[in-house]
């Protein structure tokens, strides 16, 4: 016992030296001598443990340091250092509601009074503190139910990579998806089990000399309840054809995938891939779209009623994250624009924060717009040309490069007849510069179309801001118009209509 005490006494003057590990090293050998002794003390080990605690708090390392107090509180509920260097610790570790009860706790025993004042201040910093760590709680929550919830647009996904070449014959397996904007998912978004299309798309008018074949091991293809599909096919020759010439030279295609109709997933949107080349039995699969500078990885196939037309969309989330998808606001504004043509009928029209384009090109399909300018960051802007020659609009869409808030003189229309943006209220940062850019590029006499979800607790700064210079009303959404396919889809969604003050 003297030897343990001497290690104590010998702890507690290195300590007092700022020599924290070399008394840790004292303190951990009196435990160790304790625990191999026949009777060891509960309130020496306690005072031990409460004093390599504060080793450990000198150092910043709460979890260790919570471990020892509560070691040594649980060793002498009496001890006041122990229970002070707890609180200390569990505080430090932002655990709030647990340091809270630990000071009550506290608060039971016999204390002195500048213990006593210690412990009723840090109750009322705790009680301050849980307040806010609930409020943030409750952010957080918020957030997570951004992501993922029942009022989200559905898409199918490809869960793999596809070859840009694949040999006639050569068995492949495909994996499919389905997930919300932000490639997420969770059950229950599919109540059950439905059936997928797969296809194959040619870009020849003379047609496709190649079809698809399904292993009849992977029959029938169903997306699950987990929202995960695989299946593993191939294509044949759908005629006579020399496999080893260079008949096949012509068979360029895309593949396809779609839910079937009928099982309350109507509005899921289809999946695309980029051109495959079917190639010579012979040849070897490639990959090339690996080293694709874009990082496209699938295409979004979006149809639009008043134009009757396809617009496909390159994605690469894998280059620009979110924002090289696509976005639910997006196929409201769309959907709405389809139905109300004359809004944009002999307009100079321009979208901010375009995305992958859909509002854009949507626009640009409809007949007499005089013109239509496509903007976003300068990191976009690669995709959205892209997209454009993807939709053959390239007599009719522009893309320029626009950071909100600076200088539009290479905007030659302005101010525009119409300015649309669909999803671009969710970064505070952004608030005030594209207020800045809406005042740039309008006029009284524009018509400013938004399409909204709530992305951000934060987002009544931007209204409070936009108002002082616009007015802001909302456009009801008449479901008699269809606006979109799934009655309880994106009901969140709002549009509004925004005009500058005179």
């Amino acid at each position: 016992m003297e030897l343990t005490e001497q290690r104590i006494a010998n702890g507690n003057e290195l300590y007092k030296e700022g020599r924290y590990v070399d008394a840790r090293r004292e303190y951990s050998a009196a435990i160790r001598e304790l625990d191999d002794a026949a009777e060891a003390s509960p309130l020496v080990m306690s005072r031990i443990l409460a004093n390599r605690a504060q080793t450990y708090l000198q150092e910043r390392e709460y979890a260790l340091a919570f471990k020892d107090a509560d070691a040594a509180v649980e060793n002498d509920p009496l001890n006041v250092k122990a229970h002070m260097r707890r609180v200390i610790a569990c505080e430090n570790l932002e655990k709030f509601d647990a340091a809270l009860k630990h000071v009550r706790h506290m608060l039971t025993l016999s204390l002195d009074s500048p213990t006593l004042t210690y412990a009723l201040t840090t109750q009322s910093r705790l009680k301050r503190n849980c307040k806010s760590d609930a409020a943030a709680a409750k952010a957080e929550r918020y957030e997570v139910g951004k992501l993922v919830h029942s009022q989200q647009s559905l898409r199918l996904n490809f869960g793999s990579m596809l070859p840009s070449h694949l040999p006639v014959g050569d068995w492949i397996d495909v994996v499919f998806f389905v997930a919300n904007e932000f490639g997420l998912f969770q059950r229950g978004l599919l109540p059950s089990s439905v059936p997928l299309t797969v296809s194959i798309h040619g870009f020849s008018s003379t047609g496709l000399n190649v079809a698809l074949e399904i292993d009849s091991k992977s029959l029938p293809v169903e997306v699950g309840v987990n929202g995960k599909a695989a299946a593993r096919l191939r294509i044949v020759p759908s005629s006579s054809v020399d496999q080893a010439s260079g008949t096949l030279a012509a068979s360029r295609f895309s593949l396809r995938a779609d839910l079937a109709k009928g099982h309350h997933v109507d509005d899921v949107l289809p999946v695309v891939s980029l051109p495959i080349q079917a190639i010579p039995t012979t040849s070897t699969i490639l990959f090339e779209y690996e080293n694709d500078p874009l990082g496209i990885q699938c295409c979004r196939s979006v149809w639009v009623e008043g134009v009757d037309r396809f617009i496909t969309l390159a994605e690469s989330p894998g280059n620009l994250g979110i924002g090289g998808k696509l976005w639910d606001s997006s196929l409201i504004l769309t959907a709405y624009l389809a139905d109300h043509p004359a809004v944009v009928s002999g307009k100079h029209v321009i979208e901010l924060g375009s995305g992958l384009g859909l509002v854009g090109l949507a626009c640009a399909s409809l007949p007499a717009v005089a013109s239509v300018v496509l903007t976003d960051i300068d990191d976009v802007v690669p995709l959205l040309e892209y997209n454009v020659r993807l939709n053959d609009l390239s007599d009719k869409a522009s893309v320029k490069p626009l950071w909100w808030g600076t200088s539009i003189q290479h905007l030659f229309n302005a101010p525009y007849d119409v300015v649309l943006l669909s999803d671009v209220v969710y970064d505070p940062f952004g608030y005030e510069p594209l207020v800045a850019s809406l005042r740039d590029l309008t006029s009284p006499d524009t018509t400013i179309l938004m399409g909204h979800r709530s992305r951000h607790p934060q987002e009544k700064q931007f209204f409070d801001s936009l108002q002082l210079e616009f007015t802001l009303t909302s456009i009801p959404l008449d479901e008699s118009s269809a606006v979109w396919a799934h009655p309880s889809r994106m009901a969140d969604v709002k549009l509004f209509s925004i005009r500058k003050k005179a």
